[in-house]
Formats: structure tokens, sequence, C-alpha cells
């Protein structure tokens, strides 16, 4: 990294500290435009089901099944039959029975009785990218204007460092003039339902704003427009540049160290509180269904097939994948593969890399020592192996982005072609214990996403924007279970498969974190070495320790994974959103037994 990419940031960092400073001591929430174009943007999205009914030139008649949320400017996605995006409407009129709308993409392919309709439900994910000027006022105004948008409660934005690093890859060049194929692979790798490239002009105290509003397929929909005389000057002051560092990461997120995780870290180990609060009860309010399957489950996790609502679950032992159908008391196997022998499986991951509505799965394996991943896709109607011999580690971030790691090198991804994955990295991750599957969470709510993971020796390690390690918490015991992995002419040692991080939500608790450990029993030379005791941690971080809100002790058996409950955007219940589901194996002297644990409906 350049050391004027760095003083940028820094210049950019202190414009978004003085904006927010000048938002919470003036007089007012700021200019009345910056809230219009806030509703402006919410109105384009609105949860909607329905069928075309006619086609008449360039206007589409709906009868939907599902109207929340719509009105005129609304747009809708038009699906085939395989659940592909193949066109855009942008709603005239929402009458009682159908939703009247003008064809902005796809005309000519869009026909009566074919395919389907869908709204964007809310909150959906928009990716704000600011065109670049060294203008610190102009950044001020767009800072304010992202988080006014922020704040309105429709959007949620993904890290700035996607955005970054999408600016960064064209330098100079106008975003106006990309192609769509660029932007739509954006949004793939963003996770992004709407893109809005955000342009400033200010003369003397005349202000204007600009913001395009792309689809995720890269289409044009709307541009907002909004013009004002500001009463008074936007608040500036004197920085003076530190001198940026010799590493090659720099943090990409303006708000960084406002939260805990933003002070100095001492380099001691976390410890945890001993007065456990308990204001979350998770045994004491969540009814669990229990699923039996033979043999060791590594991982699991929920993945969409197509159809809203229509999810599997992917189950990964240590020689097969299967895709299970919770059915009455038992889970009943609609595909499966034998996974070659040389491979060592160590997780399972599930994104949609294309935006077709329907997520691949990656079998994170190592093969001689060495990444060794396998990529699972639907092209022609069933389920196969596209792409195998991937060198990275797969794992989908709370925030909603498909990471994937190589050592210490962190990277997004997103999917250029049939079977081609783009990899960018973001940041190289310090320190000598790297976490394997690591996740992505603001976990100091301080507006920053963190990396998250557990070593294998049982720390919860959180890591800054820039990958710096801020923050190690101890006393979860050994993470999981060893599987043996041999490098080329040597024999095989036992790497730890520690269980993914989740973010579990709580209305009592707050924020809080799952992580889950087992005691270690040294065998002997009648016994094996095993697993006992394991336990669920729902805590906590905070500033040096962690509190402990709720504990799930397992005195027979440990925990191989947790799994991530999944759901449908219609699904309004707040039943489940404070749980998640796990596994469990119980040791066998032959061969081991598992036991899958979801939340009951």
């Amino acid at each position: 990294m350049t050391r004027s990419l760095t003083t940028h940031r820094l210049v950019l960092a202190f414009a978004v500290f003085i904006c927010m400073l000048a938002i919470a001591t003036s007089a007012g929430a700021g200019p009345l435009e910056y809230k219009k174009i806030a509703e402006r943007l919410a109105g384009l999205t609105g949860y909607c089901k329905g069928d075309i009914s006619k086609v008449e030139d360039s206007t589409a008649f709906i009868v939907h099944q599902h109207n929340e949320g719509l009105s005129a400017g609304s747009l809708l996605e038009v699906l085939d039959d395989d659940e592909n995006v193949t066109g855009l409407l942008k709603v005239t009129a929402v009458e009682k029975k159908n939703v009247i709308a003008k064809i902005i993409e796809g005309k000519g392919s869009i026909m009566a009785g074919r395919g389907s309709v869908r709204g964007i439900p809310s909150p959906a994910r928009i990716l704000w990218l600011d065109e670049r000027t060294n203008d610190q006022e102009v950044l001020s105004i767009l800072s304010k204007v992202q988080e006014f948008v922020r704040e309105h409660g429709d959007f949620d934005m993904p890290p700035s460092d996607t955005a970054y690093y999408f600016i960064k890859k064209f330098g100079s060049t106008s975003l106006a003039t990309l192609p769509a194929k660029e932007f739509k692979k954006l949004a793939i790798s963003a996770g992004a339902d709407l893109i809005a490239i955000a342009s400033a002009n200010k003369k003397g105290k005349e202000v204007s704003v600009n913001v395009t509003i792309l689809s995720r397929l890269g289409t044009k929909v709307e541009v907002i427009t909004e013009k004002w005389t500001e009463e008074k000057q936007v608040l500036t002051s004197h920085i003076t540049a530190q001198q940026p560092g010799d590493s090659e990461t720099i943090s990409t997120t303006e708000k960084y160290g406002e939260g805990f995780l933003g002070k100095k870290w001492n380099g001691s180990r976390a410890t945890r509180k001993k007065d456990h609060k308990m204001e979350m009860d998770i045994r004491g309010r969540i009814t669990w269904n229990h699923y039996i399957v033979n043999g060791t489950v590594i991982s699991a996790t929920w993945f969409k097939t197509g159809m809203v609502g229509e999810k599997l679950l992917a189950v990964l032992t240590l020689n097969r994948i299967r895709f299970m159908s919770p059915q009455g008391d038992r889970l009943k196997t609609v595909w499966g593969r034998r996974l070659p022998l040389s491979l060592a499986p160590v997780s399972i991951s599930a994104f949609d890399t294309n935006g077709d509505n329907i997520q691949e799965l990656f079998v994170n394996a190592y093969k001689k020592g060495k990444p060794s991943s396998i990529m699972i896709d639907k092209p022609k109607g069933a389920y196969e192996i596209i792409k195998d011999g991937i060198p990275y580690h797969f794992s989908t971030s709370s925030d909603g982005v498909l990471l994937a790691q190589n050592g210490p090198e962190v990277f997004t991804v997103s999917r250029t072609g049939e079977q081609r994955l783009e990899f960018v990295r973001i940041l190289t991750l310090s320190g000598h214990d790297i976490p394997l599957g690591i996740n992505r969470i603001d976990v100091d709510e301080d507006g920053t996403n963190e990396i998250v993971g557990i070593s294998s020796k049982g720390e919860l390690l959180i890591y800054s924007p820039s990958g710096t390690l801020a923050w190690k918490g101890t006393g979860f015991g050994t993470t999981g279970r060893g599987i043996p992995i041999a490098k080329e002419g040597e024999r095989s040692t036992l790497f730890p498969v520690p269980p993914r991080v989740l973010v579990v939500a709580d209305e009592n608790a707050g924020q809080t974190l799952a992580v889950a450990g087992a005691e270690y029993k040294d065998g002997s030379f009648l016994k094996s070495n095993s697993f006992k005791n394991g336990a669920i941690w729902f805590i906590t971080a905070e500033d040096g320790e962690y509190t402990v809100q709720d504990t799930l002790q397992l005195p027979e058996g440990w925990i191989s994974d947790l799994i991530k409950i999944e759901r449908a955007p219609t699904d309004r219940s707040r039943i489940h959103e404070d749980t998640i589901g796990y596994i469990r194996v119980y040791p066998g002297l032959a061969l081991d037994e598992s036991e899958i644990i979801l939340p009951a409906n």
C-alpha cells in the first residue's frame, strides 16, 4: 500500500469524524435534503411476491401474493423457473389485486405465465460508493448523506473495505463509465441488493448531491438529486497526519477506534467475569429437535435451493457430504456424494456467488497438508461438483460476505463466470496461531466490522479491520476434534477443527457471541484420546474481559460445529432469532454417533 493511499484514508477518517461531530453538536439533525434522499432510497424497497399475468409493450401486470410496503417507484426483480434474475421492473401503481410496473430491463424476454416476480425486502443491503475527491468539505457532506441513509433503518450497509477496494481497483476511472458486469460482480461479492454511487459539488454555500442507484444486475434504476444552500459552513479543523507504518494493510474503516477494541491492547488475555449476568436464558425458552446421524458430523449449514423459504441442511461427515431435509423426527437424505479418499474435510459453507438465488456449497478440505476445497452448484437442475482443488478455506460471514482464507491472508470472493472465482485480498491476520473459519462481526458496536475466530487452544481472537490482533479471550478449552492431515512425505498429524463463532441477537443481552469448546482427555494404551464435557458459551465481550450470559453444558459428547438458523424473508417471527443449532458428537469405540440439534418450529 502506498503512503499516498494511506494518507488519503487518514484524511477520509478524520473527515468522517469531523462530520459526525458536526451532526452531534448542531442544533438540528442536518439539512432536510439528507432525509429526502434516505426516504427516496427507501421507496425502492418493499417485499412482494407474485406472477406476471399480462404484458403490454413496456408494461407488466402482476398478480401479487404478498405486498408489504410496496408503492410507486419500488423495484421488482423478474425470475425464471431456475430463480435466475432475468429482468427488472419499476412499480407505477399498486392496485387492490394487481401491481402495474414499467419494464426497465429484460423487455422481450418477460412474458405472462413465465417465472415469478419478487420485491426487495427491508432492510435491503445497499453498497455505498463515493466518487473520489480531495475536498474534505465534500467528503463530509457525502459522509453525512450516507449516515442519514444508514440511520433511516431501511438499509444494511456492507463494510467500507468492500467499496474501498473496488474504487482502488479502477484507480481514477469515473464509476459512471464502468460496464454493468463490474457492478454485478461487486453486488454478488458484497451481497448487495442495490449499489449507490454518490457525488457532491459545493460552491460557496451552494451544495448539490447526486446519488445514482444501480440494481444488482448493474442497471441504472434511479438518479436522486438534491440541492440546498448552507446556512453556515461545515465544521472543519486542522490535522497533522501521522507517518504510516510499513505494513502492507491499512484500516479501511473510517470509524474504527470508538469501541473498546480501539483502545491500546496490552497483550494480556481477557478473563471471564465471575458474576454471570444470566440475562439470556436459552434453555428456558427454546424447544429443541434432535436428529441422530451415524458417523462423525464435522460441520453443517443451511443453504437456499431456489424458492423463497426452500432450504436444505448440508451435512459434512469425515468422508461424505449429504443434503438433508427435516421430516418429522428424522433427517431425510435427498442428495449425497462420497468425498475422495485423498481429502481431509474440515467444514462447509454456503453462499450465492452468482446472484441466481441458489447458494453454492463450499466443502473446505485439505490434501497433502494444503487447502483443497470443493465447490458444489446446480448448473443444469441437478447438484454436482463443478470445481475442486481450490486452495482456500471459505466461510460465510455474519455481514453477508463470502470470505476466503489462505493461511493468514483473507480475501473477499465473487464469481466472474460459470466456474471462475475472483479473490480480492482485504487484509493479513497477524500473530502465530491463526484461526480457521473466521467470521466478520461488529463486536464492540462502533460501526466497524472486526474479524473473529477460535484458535486451536480455545482462545477467542478478535482482529481489527486492518488485521491486527486486538483482543484475546481464553478459557473455552479445546475447540474441535483433530482430523488426520498428512503433508507430502510425512506421517499424519491431528489438525484441530474449531467450530465457527456466531452472533446471537438477544433483546436482553444485546449482541452476543456463541463460542463452543470441550475438555480434552488424554488416553492410554487401552483407551484413545477423547473429548468430554462439551459446552456452548453465550458471551458478551467487554473491555478486558467477557460476561457469560448463558451456558449450555453437555456432560457427554462434544461440539463439532454451530449452525446458523436461516429464514425466508417472509418469516417475520422472532421466536428463534436468539439462538442457534449445534452438532453434538458422542465418542464410540468403532464409529462415533452424532446428534444435530435445531430449534423446533
